[in-house]
């Protein structure tokens, strides 16, 4: 069973995967997606597939996507607020990255820092 966790939108598909696999602290998408992907794949053990599709109107499809994955009751990383990365803390956000996949996988043991 597939459970989308993100949608996103690129023109430049494979520098957006290198983006999320580097998992940059600075850049809080990037870093929460590649969490994210670090956390299902490596600890959960949860293959992570992206799916792409060319689009017209890339703006409105992702509206329209997360809009009703919302709907439906889908947990999406599109939804947590954004941090400074200057002020927050990266074990912090990455334990935030951890729980959600947790609650995102029925698992509600407690995450913790990889650090």
């Amino acid at each position: 069973m597939e459970n989308p966790f993100y949608v996103g939108q690129t023109q430049r598909l494979s520098g957006r995967m290198d983006d999320y696999r580097l998992a940059n602290f600075k850049a809080c998408t990037d870093f929460r997606v590649g969490e994210a992907v670090k956390y299902l794949n490596d600890t959960k053990n949860y293959p992570v597939i992206v799916k792409y599709r060319a689009s017209t109107d890339p703006p409105k499809e992702e509206y329209e996507i997360i809009r009703d994955l919302l709907l439906e009751g889908t947990w999406l990383l599109n939804c947590f607020p954004g941090y400074d990365y200057l002020k927050a803390n990266e074990a912090d956000e990455r334990n935030a990255v951890q729980r959600f996949c947790n609650k995102l996988t029925g698992s509600h043991a407690k995450a913790t820092s990889g650090n």
